[in-house]
């Protein structure tokens, strides 16, 4: 009966049906004596064992104890919320001569802290700085990127005007990466926008220089038009009456104006100049008994003499020889009156459109292993003949067996690039790594201890 009771008032009631807080003891377990602890594990082989070789029974129990209590404790988490993760690391951080640099380490010799750049994957800038003093030391290497801009300085509460050279700044408080991104980004934006402000700029000077010189070329052109037409105007009453007027033909006035095509002027025909020569009255010779000659005069002038006299052309032919040779001498453009003063023009806009050669050679982004150029020798003459060298490398050794098989001489100096008739510099394998190939050179032996290459810009020519 009193089972049924025991079991119904502990199943019965809404304690019961549940293990929480309430189905633990209110009241705690009275405390183990210690003697009795140690009587106890007397028993155990290990503690006895510890006991005979004198270890104090304290010890023994504090060590199971404090075991017994490390391996019990638990950490309370809380159910349903997040475990909160660890805070990241940060490094100490300096601002220095206009960049920021990061603690890296102390050296081995205790008397240095290291500092890199804080870009410190692309950037290979570095600082050691005095312990004691905070003195810089010494700088290794510069920086590859802009220093940080004003707004990016004053995000960390420094002053990005009024610091001290050669001086360590603690930068004490954190900024947001994401505010300095956004900030570079907007610098970057700014920058390119001038540069393609700057291209702007350029291209239209230069439009407007070819405007200007176009616009020069053909004012000096028409003004020698009109000079060479009121002349000819002046000129025109003045002519014989007997002999026909010839007109200037357009080809004449340009070639007036551009003498140095004049060669290629001589081949075309000239309209109104007739290249047959003009028909002469041949004279009707009769036999009259004036123009017989005696038969002893015929024999004197069949007979042979010591002085033969050259026979004179007759006066008809001779006639036409003058009539042709005064034809070709009105139409020669050198007797012109404004031959000397178009020659002049046409020399100016010869200069004004020549373009300037270039002094170094044109360079290529994709250079190849194996390098072909032109030589030739340098002489007094204007005209070289080029030919075709190959070098597998790139490299000084290579060109000067190159050079020296060209020219069947010994190279006892050094090879110079003449960049102009006063400047050289010593050729190195870095000028030539981006030369492109089929360039055109001229080499200089004169000095022997000094072999000269100069660049011959074939463009601009």
């Amino acid at each position: 009966m009193n089972t049924d009771s025991s079991i119904r008032s502990s199943s019965g009631s809404p304690e019961g049906d549940t293990a929480g807080p309430s189905a633990i003891p209110a009241s705690p377990a009275a405390p183990i004596d210690l003697n009795t602890l140690i009587r106890s594990l007397q028993s155990n082989p290990a503690i006895a064992a510890l006991l005979a070789n004198g270890t104090n029974p304290n010890t023994i129990v504090s060590q199971l104890l404090g075991a017994v209590k490390g391996a019990g404790i638990v950490p309370k988490t809380e159910i349903g919320s997040p475990s909160t993760p660890s805070e990241k690391r940060t490094r100490l951080k300096v601002f220095s001569n206009g960049y920021f640099m990061t603690f890296d380490k102390i050296s081995s010799c205790g008397n240095k802290h290291f500092w890199r750049c804080e870009y410190k994957n692309t950037c290979k800038a570095r600082m050691h700085t005095d312990i004691n003093s905070e003195k810089i030391v010494v700088y290794i290497h510069d920086h590859n990127h802009k220093p940080p801009t004003n707004e990016e300085v004053r995000l960390y509460g420094l002053d990005p005007i009024g610091y001290e050279r050669n001086r360590v700044y603690v930068v004490g408080s954190l900024a947001d990466p994401n505010l300095r991104r956004k900030i570079r980004k907007q610098e970057a934006e700014r920058e390119l926008a001038a540069q393609r402000l700057e291209q702007q700029k350029e291209e239209q000077q230069r439009e407007e220089k070819n405007v200007a010189a176009i616009a020069a070329a053909r004012a000096l052109y028409e003004q020698a038009l009109a000079s060479k037409n009121m002349l000819s105007g002046a000129l025109a009453p003045s002519s014989s009456s007997g002999a026909a007027a010839v007109p200037t033909p357009p080809q004449m006035n340009f070639l007036a104006q551009l003498p140095f095509l004049k060669q290629e002027m001589n081949d075309l025909p000239v309209p109104g100049v007739s290249s047959v020569q003009p028909v002469v009255p041949v004279p009707n010779w009769t036999s009259s008994s004036s123009l017989l000659i005696p038969k002893m005069e015929l024999e004197a002038q069949s007979q042979p003499c010591s002085t033969v006299t050259p026979a004179r052309p007759p006066a008809a032919k001779r006639k036409a020889v003058e009539i042709k040779q005064e034809t070709e001498d009105n139409n020669d453009i050198r007797n012109d009156p404004l031959f000397r003063s178009t020659f002049e023009i046409a020399q100016k806009l010869r200069k004004l459109w020549k373009p300037v050669p270039s002094r170094y050679p044109r360079q290529t982004k994709t250079p190849s292993l194996h390098w072909e150029f032109y030589l030739s020798m340098q002489t007094d003459s204007e005209e070289h003949l080029y030919v075709l060298l190959r070098i597998e490398r790139r490299d000084e050794i290579h060109l000067k067996t190159a050079l020296q098989r060209f020219c069947g001489k010994t190279c006892v100096g050094m090879l110079l690039f003449g960049i102009s008739p006063k400047i050289s510099v010593i050729l190195s394998q870095l000028m030539m790594a981006e030369w492109e190939n089929n360039q055109f050179f001229l080499l200089d032996i004169s000095n022997p201890t000094r072999w000269r290459l100069m660049y011959v810009d074939d463009q601009a020519n």
